[in-house]
């Protein structure tokens, strides 16, 4: 294990990724683990080792601040701030380097970033931003397997019950997984889980101490794929979706558990508030056309989720790509402003709007999709997994 002073020079922008997944506010968190970022994997490929070495580290220490300031952020309702890397360099106090693996060209390891308490607080009063230093309690996760013949949960069978069990400890959200003893498998059925029974998921939420609950439904896609479809129920406030496919080559769920996890890192914002008198209702929206920033493929792939875990977006369809751009057809149920807003907050550019004809007056509107009938997106390209050498 190293630990070291963070580098001098940082080159690489704040990746547009999950952030750290918190529910409601728990008890007060010590200074030192809540300004701390475990476990940020890094695995780096350059011209020289030396070079992958001093690029790994600057990732690492990006996605740390972007979490570490989700965290305090988000919870508070306020909207995280985007870092230049002249920026971290001014917060991070030290890195430990673990499990650290060196070739020729390829730098691998995992990093803990951890950060300045008084230089954090004093960019985030500067920059008028909201925040709370309080701990989050544990996500329950619901780990649901849909294989065509009927979603399972507390079942033998069910590998993706044991993935999640068998996670490797580390970095990421505080996570909770139902032992799957008598008392779980006779307080929710899978079923009950998918159709979001709140009654039910309350009270076993509350056997975890958790507040958050993500139902995580994993079923065969096209291409030998897993399509992940994650239901965020937290109190009262309204369900969030989002879904995704990834590889699963070895059919142990590893790659389909990672991407759950990192998206489960992702904060809850706070629920939309209701619209003002006179803003059209929801399914009043259009298909607008947009720019996104399109950096390296697996900055466009987290991008591309971001801006699909909308709420309010119902899909998303590349038009094209290329230049360091995507433009991109954006499916929603918001007006103009609402979008060119949430989209902003992610750096993506809208442009002429074109509203869908609203339903007759007289028409109720449809009822929303229950989970388990996900609206499909189109697929996310996948990036090939690098060769270990």
């Amino acid at each position: 294990m190293i630990r070291q002073r963070p580098a001098s020079r940082l080159s690489l922008a704040l990746a547009l990724a999950f952030g750290l997944a918190t529910g409601p506010l728990a008890m007060p968190a010590a200074a030192s683990d809540l300004f701390t970022i475990p476990a940020n994997a890094v695995d780096v490929t350059a011209a020289t080792a030396v070079q992958a070495r001093e690029r790994a580290l600057a990732d690492a220490q990006q996605a740390a601040a972007r979490k570490l300031i989700e965290r305090l952020v988000v919870p508070a309702g306020g909207t995280p701030p985007r870092l230049s890397a002249a920026q971290v360099a001014t917060l991070v106090q030290d890195v430990e380097i673990a499990d650290e693996r060196v070739s020729a060209v390829r730098y691998i390891a995992n990093v803990t970033v951890r950060f300045r308490p008084d230089a954090v607080r004093s960019f985030l009063r500067d920059q008028g931003i909201v925040f709370s230093e309080r701990a989050a309690t544990p996500i329950l996760v619901l780990p649901v397997l849909d294989q065509g013949d009927g979603p399972m949960l507390f079942d033998d069978r069910n590998g993706w019950l044991r993935a999640w069990a068998d996670r490797p400890a580390g970095g990421g959200p505080p996570l909770a997984v139902p032992l799957g003893d008598l008392a779980d498998v006779g307080a929710l059925t899978a079923g009950q889980a998918l159709s979001i029974d709140r009654p039910r998921i309350a009270a076993l939420a509350r056997r975890y101490g958790a507040d958050e609950v993500a139902i995580v439904r994993a079923a065969p896609a096209a291409g030998g794929n897993v399509a992940v479809t994650i239901t965020r129920v937290a109190g009262d406030g309204p369900a969030r979706v989002a879904r995704s496919s990834h590889a699963d080559p070895a059919g142990d769920f590893a790659g389909p558990l990672r991407a759950t996890i990192a998206a489960l890192e992702r904060p809850l914002a706070p629920a939309t508030p209701p619209p003002a008198a006179g803003t059209p209702a929801i399914g009043q929206g259009g298909a607008d056309l947009a720019t996104a920033p399109a950096g390296s493929a697996e900055e466009w792939i987290a991008l591309r989720r971001r801006i699909a875990e909308t709420p309010g977006v119902e899909r998303v369809d590349i038009v094209a790509l290329g230049g360091g751009k995507a433009r991109v057809r954006i499916t929603h149920r918001l007006d103009a402003d609402r979008l060119r807003q949430a989209m902003g907050a992610l750096g993506v550019q809208v442009d002429a709007p074109q509203p869908l004809s609203p339903p007759p007056a007289a028409q109720p509107l449809p009822a929303a999709r229950p989970p388990s009938a996900p609206v499909p997106l189109a697929p996310t390209p996948l990036v090939p997994a690098m060769p270990r050498g």
